[in-house]
């Protein structure tokens, strides 16, 4: 039986609001504007899950953190929080570490039980009220089309709920937003971001489900629709359709810059 679930949402550290004062000094100083549209469809009664594509590395988490008013808790490759600083950051800012497989080629037990810890304390703060995030491609590039994506956002989207349902809460389950991230030149010093929160995603009633409180993982994605593990999952997009080019700041910018 998997327990454990907070049914209340959580208290912001000092530390945090520090952090994030920080983060937006360094968004201000490196992009000469960036425009935001759609955070009217970002609710405010409950908590969610955001899935974004991931073009500008750390850049990405940082521009999603600083334009909204709330919380939000990304996972994160563990192994950035080795680095001085950046890894005290991340702490402060409430990041979990994500334990990649091909960065733990080793005991795959204690890397999956280890990625369960992480997902747990990511689902704990939907249920809490806030927002997590993840990079479901799970590395950055420069590709124009999506990599392949892992099942991580998946499972957390249906751990949050199972957690939910703990709590006696089913009838407002948590949301997807997809978040889109577009730049002029992602690499030039005062360039220009877009940001864009997508209206929530519509599951369809096969993959709106919530797993039994006392139900393993492995036995939810065994039934899960789809054959196999994680079928269904790809289910959810993380790069929505946009128009060929995106007007902002007067200007055209193709959906291609990045």
């Amino acid at each position: 039986m998997i327990t454990g679930a907070r049914c209340n949402g959580g208290v912001v550290s000092r530390s945090y609001l520090f952090a994030m004062v920080i983060l937006h000094l360094l968004i201000r100083a490196f992009f000469r504007r960036v425009e935001v549209d759609g955070v009217e469809n970002v609710p405010q009664s409950r908590g969610g899950l955001f899935v974004a594509w991931h073009p500008n590395g750390l850049i990405d988490p940082a521009l999603i953190l600083a334009q909204l008013p709330g919380r939000v808790s990304f996972g994160a490759r563990h192994g950035l929080f080795d680095i001085p600083v950046l890894g005290s950051v991340m702490r402060a800012l409430g990041t979990v570490p994500i334990y990649r497989a091909c960065d733990n080629p080793g005991n795959t037990t204690n890397r999956r039980q280890a990625n369960r810890t992480s997902l747990d304390a990511l689902a704990e703060r939907i249920v809490g009220g806030s927002f997590s995030a993840l990079f479901p491609e799970g590395l950055s590039h420069d590709a124009p089309h999506l990599m392949e994506l892992k099942t991580g956002a998946a499972r957390l989207y249906y751990r949050a709920r199972q957690l939910e349902a703990e709590c006696g809460d089913t009838d407002t389950p948590p949301v997807i937003v997809p978040v889109g991230l577009y730049y002029d030149h992602k690499h030039a010093f005062r360039s220009r971001a877009l940001v864009r929160f997508h209206p929530a995603l519509t599951l369809p009633a096969e993959l709106d489900v919530s797993p039994s409180p006392v139900e393993s993982e492995e036995r939810f994605l065994e039934r899960a629709p789809g054959s196999g593990r994680g079928t269904a999952f790809f289910a959810i997009p993380t790069r929505p359709r946009l128009p060929r080019s995106w007007t902002v700041y007067g200007d055209t910018i193709p959906t291609s810059a990045r």
